[in-house]
Parts: structure tokens; sequence; C-alpha cells
């Protein structure tokens, strides 16, 4: 094999190998009146172009549970993924909804890291719904680090809690806040706690 017919290949089965979300997971059914399309644009309210034809879309709600990472990581795990399909399918069907993601990290680490882990955490589940069909400008993100816990215990169980971005649909328009947030302490899409400096044990790693 020739030193170029080898790169192809390697190119060919790394491009295979990688896992690219479907909205194939979401259920939909086939309209009474059958209309082609090249996008989600040219279809109906409730309705989604798959297949370049226009398919209903039933009983989706924008919204959804807390996506959950492992420690020190921003990678979706594959257990989310059928839930950020239909939350995709929902904002491809309701063109006027935008979403906020909001990234967080349990309390171990250094502040500064801990912001940046949870805004790579949002920015990775804003890439999985870009992947799926949503447009980047119905999509936000904001980071909390350690400032906004859903368990405040010093365990593993309640850190595994904390290790997640929350996703909240809202009217195109509209603001949202995350629970925690004040008029005064978001800036630039970073949460300022208190103290300025966040939660730090001395530890460089993020959690």
């Amino acid at each position: 094999m020739s030193r170029t017919s080898a790169l192809l290949f390697g190119l060919f089965a790394c491009a295979c190998s990688r896992q690219f979300p479907t909205t194939q997971m979401v259920a939909v059914a086939e309209p009474a009146a059958k209309v082609s399309c090249a996008a989600d644009a040219d279809c109906g309210s409730q309705q989604l172009c798959v297949d370049r034809m226009c398919y209903d879309v039933a009983g989706t709600v924008c919204s959804g549970a807390p996506i959950h990472f492992k420690t020190n990581s921003a990678a979706i795990d594959r257990r989310n993924r059928a839930e950020l399909n239909q939350l995709a399918a929902c904002l491809r069907s309701n063109r006027d909804v935008h979403a906020t993601l909001a990234g967080n990290a349990d309390e171990r680490g250094n502040a500064d890291y801990n912001r940046d882990l949870a805004q790579r955490r949002a920015d990775a589940t804003a890439g999985y719904l870009e992947a799926a069909g949503v447009p980047s400008e119905r999509l936000s993100t904001v980071t909390y680090g350690t400032d906004d816990p859903l368990c405040t215990s010093h365990a593993g169980d309640c850190w595994r809690q904390n290790r997640r971005v929350d996703i909240a649909a809202n009217n195109a328009g509209k603001s949202i806040k995350n629970k925690a947030t004040t008029d005064d302490d978001t800036k630039s899409g970073v949460r300022i706690d208190g103290t300025g400096n966040g939660t730090d044990n001395g530890s460089p790693l993020g959690k």
C-alpha cells in the first residue's frame, strides 16, 4: 500500500469512527399532506425536515434534565444523547424558542479552572445540539463554575449532581437567568461569587 493510500485509508477510518448526533431517535409521524423540503424552515410549525420530507413532531418539550459529566471531563456521555436528540428536535420544530446552557462543576479544585471546565461543558452541549441541526444563534452558554450547586454535601453523590449543564428554554427576545444569578453578579457570561474568587481548596484540577 502506498503512503498516499495509507493516509487516505487512515483519514477514512478516523472519519467513520467519529460519532455524530442524529435526530433519527426522535419519534416523528408522517403528516396527512406530504410536503417536500430542503431544510426545517420549509416545513410548518411542529414539523421537521427528515429525508427531504416534512414530518410531524408531537409531544416534544423544549427542556430537559441536567446533562451530567464525569470528573474533570467535558465529554458528552452516550447516555445523554437520546435526550439531547429529543431536545434538538424540539428546538428545530419550535423556531421561536432559544435555549440557555449553564455549565457547572463540583466544589473540588481551583475556582478559575472550574469556571473554564464548566464553560467547556456548556460549549460541548451546545456543539452537540448544533451538530443535530439547531442553529447556533438560538443557543447561548454561561458558566457558573462551583457557584450554583444543586447539592451542598461534601460527598461523591453530591459532586456527581453538580457536574452538570442545566438547560432552560425561553422564547426569543426574553432573557433568562439561573436561579442563583442576580442582575449585578453576571458579567460577560461568567457568574462572579460574593468573594470574587469562587471556591478554591488549593487543588489545581477542576472537577
